[in-house]
C-alpha cells in the first residue's frame, strides 16, 4: 500500500524505495517517522540505513519550514511519541534537526540519583508522559493522569521534557541557560513568541515545584501566592506540574514515590485553588481557621464537642490550617485523653496515636504532652534509635502549653513502620525517656552500632543554608548532609542547646544525600534577624555534623 509517492507499508512495515525521495524532499527524513506513528507500524531495516544515509541532507536543510511542521506533528500526535522520539535519536534525526540535542548524547549527570545519560532521561521522560497518558497510572495518580489527558498544547510540554537539562555541561544555572536554550529552539521551530515563552517557562522553571513542595511550608499562603505569580497562568501550572512528575520518575527507580505524588500534588492543588479565585491575594487566618473549625463542629459525633472546644480555645490558628479536617476530631480526643492522664497525675502525662497510611505509604504518630525545652529532639531520637524513617513533622505548641507533635514516618523500602511490636517499644521508650529513665542521647548511640552487612558511604559534604525572605514568621535552615543513623537527633538535638524552636520539619533522602529542612523561632517564638546570631547557627550546627558524620564514618569502618 502506498501512502505517498515512494513511500508504502507493507503488514506492520514502512519502508522507503529509494534515496531519490529524501533527495527531492529532505524533510521527508522526518515525516517518515511520523507516517510510521500514525499508521503504528515500524521502519524497515533498508529504510533505516536510507535515513542514516540522508542525515547530510537533511542537515543542509533542517531549518525549512516542512521540516519542522513534520517534526511538530510528531510531538502533537495522540499516542506514540516517546517511542517515535527513541526511534529518531537512535538514528542520529533528533540532533539533526535540533543540534543543542547532540550536546545532550551519553552526557553524564555528575550525581549519585542519576542512572540514566542526560539525553535518556530527557526521553524517559517523554515516556512517563505517554504512560500516563495511555492510564496506566489512573488509579494510582488519578490527579497527575486526569491533567496529562486534558492539558492544552502537549508539544510545548514534550519539548520542555526533551530540553529541561538542555544547559547541562555549560556551566552553573543550567536552568537559566537551557532556558536561553530552549527559546532559541522553539522559535526555530517556528512558533510564535508566547509559544516560545511558553516553551522557555518549563525549562527555566522544571526544577520549582519539587523545590517547593519537599523544601517549604505548602500551608504558607504567601509563598503559594508567589509561586502563582511566578506560573502565571493555569495551563503553565499544569504543565509544570506533569513535567515535574517525569522529570522525578525518569530520574531512576524509586525517586518518585507516593510520598513525593503527595507534596507535589498539595502544592498543584493548593495553586489551583487560588487561579480558580482569580486573585492572588491571603486570606485572613483568623477567618479560614473559623470557618474550618465550624465545619469540624458540624461534623463531628456530639460526644466529641467539649474536647473540640478545647482544641478550638487552645490551638493557634496555624494549627487548623495546617491540619486536614478530618483529623481534628481524633487530635481532640488525643488532648483530651492526654488531659484525663494529666488531671491523674500520671508521670509522665502523655498520649498518643497511630494511623497507618498504607496507600500513601506513611504512618502518622502524634504524640500531645506537657511541652518542654528540648521535646522534639527527644521523639525524634526516640523514634530514630527504633529505625523508623521521619519525612517530616509538624510541631504545635496550644496557647496552654501543651504540645502536639505529629510525625510522618516512611514506609519505603521497609515495612517496620506497620509492626505493631515496635510500636509498643517505640510508646516504651518514649515514657522512659520522658520521664528521665531513660536517656535519649544513650539510646540513640546504641542505635548506631554498625553491622558486618553495611556497605561504605560516600562522604557527603555538610552545607547549612539560611533562608530569612521565604516565610514571614519563621527563619528557615536547609541542612544538606550525608544520611546515618540518628542524623534528625543530632540536628534537632543540636538546635535546641541553640536555644531554638522547631515548628516543622520536612526531611528528603536522595539515595545517600539528605536535605532536612526546619523552621524554627528562637525560644520567645520570634525569627532569628541578627546576622551574628545566624551565622553562629550556621557554625555550631555544621561543626556538630561534621563531627557527627566522622564519628559515623569510622563506626562503620569498625573503628
Amino acid at each position: 500500500r502506498v501512502i505517498r509517492p515512494g513511500i508504502r507499508i507493507q503488514g506492520r512495515t514502512l519502508s522507503v524505495v529509494n534515496r531519490g525521495v529524501f533527495e527531492r524532499d529532505p524533510a521527508a527524513v522526518v515525516q517518515v517517522f511520523a507516517d510510521a506513528q500514525r499508521h503504528g507500524v515500524t521502519l524497515a531495516p533498508a529504510t533505516r540505513d536510507l535515513i542514516r544515509e540522508g542525515l547530510p541532507l537533511l542537515a543542509a536543510h533542517r531549518e525549512r519550514p516542512e521540516v519542522s511542521a513534520a517534526f511538530l506533528g510528531i510531538l502533537r500526535a495522540k499516542g506514540h511519541v516517546d517511542e517515535t522520539l527513541f526511534e529518531m535519536h537512535k538514528l542520529g534525526v533528533l540532533k539533526t534537526v535540533i543540534p543543542e540535542f547532540g550536546h545532550l548524547d551519553c552526557l553524564i549527570a555528575h550525581d549519585p540519583f542519576h542512572i540514566y545519560t542526560v539525553d535518556h532521561h530527557s526521553l524517559m521522560g517523554v515516556r512517563e508522559l505517554e504512560r500516563l497518558r495511555a492510564g496506566e497510572f489512573a488509579k494510582t495518580m488519578p490527579h497527575l493522569t486526569q491533567v496529562m489527558r486534558e492539558v492544552e498544547r502537549p508539544e510545548f510540554l514534550f519539548l520542555g521534557m526533551m530540553f529541561h537539562d538542555v544547559g547541562k555541561g555549560h556551566g552553573h544555572d543550567h536552568s537559566g541557560r537551557g532556558a536561553s536554550m530552549m527559546r532559541d529552539i522553539a522559535t526555530r521551530l517556528g512558533l510564535n513568541e508566547d509559544e516560545a515563552a511558553a516553551c522557555e517557562f518549563l525549562v527555566r522553571h522544571h526544577l520549582l515545584m519539587s523545590h517547593l513542595a519537599q523544601r517549604r511550608d505548602m500551608q504558607d499562603d504567601q509563598l503559594v501566592i508567589d509561586f502563582c505569580r511566578t506560573v502565571g497562568t493555569l495551563e503553565n501550572l499544569h504543565r509544570l506540574y506533569l513535567l515535574t512528575y517525569a522529570d522525578m520518575r525518569a530520574v531512576g527507580p524509586g525517586v518518585w514515590s507516593t510520598w513525593r505524588d503527595t507534596l507535589v500534588t498539595e502544592l498543584y492543588v493548593r495553586a489551583r485553588e487560588f487561579f480558580a479565585k482569580g486573585v492572588f491575594e491571603a486570606e485572613d487566618p483568623a477567618a479560614r481557621a473559623a470557618r474550618l473549625q465550624g465545619r469540624v463542629r458540624e461534623t463531628a459525633p456530639p460526644a466529641a464537642i467539649p474536647s473540640l472546644d478545647l482544641l478550638f480555645r487552645t490551638m493557634p490558628d496555624s494549627y487548623f490550617l495546617s491540619t486536614p479536617e478530618q483529623t481534628i476530631v481524633a487530635h481532640a480526643e488525643l488532648r483530651g485523653q492526654f488531659g484525663e492522664r494529666e488531671a491523674a497525675r500520671e508521670r509522665p502525662a502523655v498520649a498518643t496515636q497511630l494511623g497507618h497510611f498504607p496507600e500513601r505509604e506513611y504512618t502518622e504518630f502524634a504524640v500531645c504532652t506537657r511541652d518542654r525545652a528540648g521535646l522534639f529532639a527527644m521523639l525524634s531520637g526516640v523514634l530514630a534509635a527504633h529505625g523508623l524513617n521521619i519525612l517530616a513533622a509538624r510541631i504545635t505548641t496550644s496557647r496552654d502549653g501543651v504540645a502536639l507533635d505529629v510525625f510522618r514516618i516512611s514506609h519505603e523500602g521497609s515495612d517496620i513502620a506497620l509492626d505493631a511490636e515496635r510500636w509498643e517499644r517505640v510508646e516504651h521508650a518514649l515514657r522512659g525517656v520522658l520521664g528521665g529513665e531513660i536517656d535519649v542521647e544513650a539510646l540513640v548511640e546504641r542505635s548506631r552500632r554498625p553491622s558486618r552487612f553495611a556497605r561504605p558511604r560516600r562522604q557527603v559534604p555538610t552545607r547549612v543554608e539560611i533562608d530569612n525572605t521565604v516565610s514571614r514568621e519563621h527563619t528557615v535552615l536547609d541542612v544538606y548532609t550525608g544520611d546515618r543513623v540518628g542524623l534528625l537527633f543530632t540536628i534537632t538535638n543540636c538546635l535546641y542547646h541553640l536555644w531554638l524552636e522547631i515548628h516543622l520539619a520536612k526531611i528528603t533522602t536522595m539515595v545517600d544525600q539528605v536535605l532536612d529542612v526546619f523552621y524554627v523561632t528562637d525560644h520567645q517564638g520570634r525569627k532569628i534577624e541578627d546576622h551574628a546570631r545566624l551565622e553562629a547557627i550556621r557554625e555550631e550546627l555544621t561543626r556538630a555534623l561534621e563531627a557527627d558524620g566522622s564519628a559515623a564514618a569510622a563506626q562503620a569502618a569498625g573503628g
